[in-house]
């Protein structure tokens, strides 16, 4: 278990006179065995958070406390003992160009004194594990985006680490790539249990592969739970707007402007815009067909999509319906019964 306790990460300007606090009292758990998030925009805190996970940050004030140990009250070469057992993914590789494929996911080894055997016991199955096996004699300039981030993975194992950190490390990779490369992820945490903790700004990151997230904003934590929760709920305007691009979060003016053109067409009327969703079978009838006929009320679908998190599909509509108050009461209690989350969207329009 990782536990962080209060972090502040504070820096000094260059001239010295005033402070800048990158990370904020921040305290979070993130549990054995489980894949992690930590999401914000550029600037957010969320890389010097994770940092101070290994201490590569010493945070100003607060404890970093991993399988119990308090980190930030170790001794030097206690500290790299530790270190051993966290292994780093980085954004941009970090392989060294002189060493081939083989070498570089055998450089930690040799830095440890390793044996010579040993290390080809070490490093053989982890190309495997990689994929990368046929090109253990390559040089980095002769592998791809995908299979440099690859040996980069390969390389953070070699230690047998409990905690893999990955910094951003789909950012530079295609998006298909991308998704081979968190597939590789996901079959590591699952077969190795490792622990990984996920520092990214993509969205489609955290859908793909992580089970809790939190997400940084200004250096502090802003939102926090399990991906389907932030994902059917997101309660600050940041994390929402992150997930507009791939949930429609925010209205688009012209879909804005329709719904006031419905609401003037039925000024007498209850009007509501309304954002439905709902997760795998929880939705077991056509909910929107059988408001209709059971209590007549007709929806306008303005928008929809269909997403995959966690191997759960995740659904979400956005209409709109006039009726009477009364029926709209009625439409609303059968919707929430059938474990469908309703969101009102008229302060949205009306704004």
């Amino acid at each position: 278990m990782i536990e962080l306790k209060h972090i502040w990460q504070t820096y000094k300007s260059p001239d010295g006179k005033t402070t800048l606090d990158a990370v904020k009292d921040v305290s979070i758990t993130i549990n054995d065995g489980e894949i992690f998030g930590v999401l914000g925009r550029s600037g957010a805190g969320k890389s010097t958070l994770v940092r101070c996970i290994n201490l590569l940050n010493r945070p100003t004030k607060g404890n970093v406390i991993v399988d119990g140990q308090d980190l930030t009250k170790l001794s030097a070469s206690g500290l790299r003992r530790v270190r051993h057992k966290i292994g780093m993914i980085f954004q941009h590789f970090n392989l060294l160009s002189s060493r081939t494929v083989y070498d570089n996911v055998a450089l930690p080894l040799e830095l440890a004194g390793v044996s010579r055997d040993k290390i080809r016991e070490k490093v053989t199955p982890l190309l495997e594990l990689v994929g990368l096996t046929e090109h253990a004699k390559k040089y980095p300039a002769q592998l791809s985006g995908g299979q440099k981030q690859r040996v980069g993975i390969a390389r953070a194992l070699a230690n047998d680490p409990t905690v893999l950190l990955s910094d951003e490390a789909t950012s530079a990779l295609d998006p298909e790539t991308t998704t081979s490369t968190l597939a590789l992820l996901r079959k590591i945490n699952k077969e190795l249990g490792v622990t990984i903790v996920m520092i990214t700004h993509q969205m489609e990151v955290v859908k793909q592969i992580c089970e809790r997230i939190v997400v940084m904003d200004h250096g502090e934590v802003i939102e926090e739970g399990s991906v389907l929760d932030v994902f059917r709920n997101p309660r600050h305007p940041t994390t929402r707007s992150m997930l507009s691009g791939i949930l429609c979060t925010e209205l688009p003016a012209q879909v804005v402007q329709h719904i006031r053109d419905i609401f003037k067409a039925h000024p007498n009327d209850c009007n509501k815009a309304l954002r439905i969703t709902f997760v795998g079978e929880e939705a077991t009838e056509p909910v929107i067909a059988t408001c209709a006929t059971r209590y007549g009320v007709n929806f306008n679908i303005l928008a929809g999509q269909i997403s995959e998190i966690q191997e759960s599909t995740f659904s979400s509509l956005t209409v709109v319906c006039s009726c009477s108050q009364e029926a709209y009461d009625r439409v609303r209690e059968y919707l929430i019964s059938n474990n469908i989350q309703i969101e009102e969207l008229n302060d949205a329009v009306n704004a």
